[in-house]
């Protein structure tokens, strides 16, 4: 019987132990910052934030999006400014808000899809960003 108990309380002793040393490497992590959620918003969020009151209210909807990568040539220069001619920014389309005059809207967003460059209706001026 006081084998059993001295066994017991051998279990207890590092069962507490490994307790104790899990607390302080869960705490650790949790000061240093390992469980923190600080990931960047996707670039439809960047750009659908970026929308005025007028444009979101064309049912535009960030999932109904898509994201491609675009080589500012000649003729996007002209709009996004000159300083980004062959550089590699975002063209966020929103579908489905084109109208019987104007293609779809797209917000031009930088190569770290953090500021928007321009934004404008597919097929007419681009209009330059307020970051670009």
């Amino acid at each position: 019987m006081l084998s059993t108990i001295s066994s017991l309380r051998s279990f207890f002793g590092i069962f507490f132990i490994c307790i104790a040393v899990l607390l302080v490497v869960l705490g650790s992590f949790m000061l240093g910052g390992f469980f923190t959620d600080e990931r960047k918003p996707s670039a439809e969020m960047v750009a659908f934030n970026s929308l005025s009151q007028e444009e979101q209210s064309l049912m535009i909807s960030p999932k109904d999006s898509t994201v491609q990568k675009v080589v500012v040539d000649e003729e996007l220069g002209e709009s996004l400014g000159k300083e980004h001619l062959g550089n590699t920014v975002y063209a966020v389309t929103f579908h489905h808000t084109e109208t019987a005059d104007s293609g779809n809207l797209i917000v031009f967003l930088d190569e770290e899809k953090e500021k928007v460059l321009g934004k404008g209706f597919d097929g007419k001026q681009i209009e330059r960003g307020q970051d670009g």
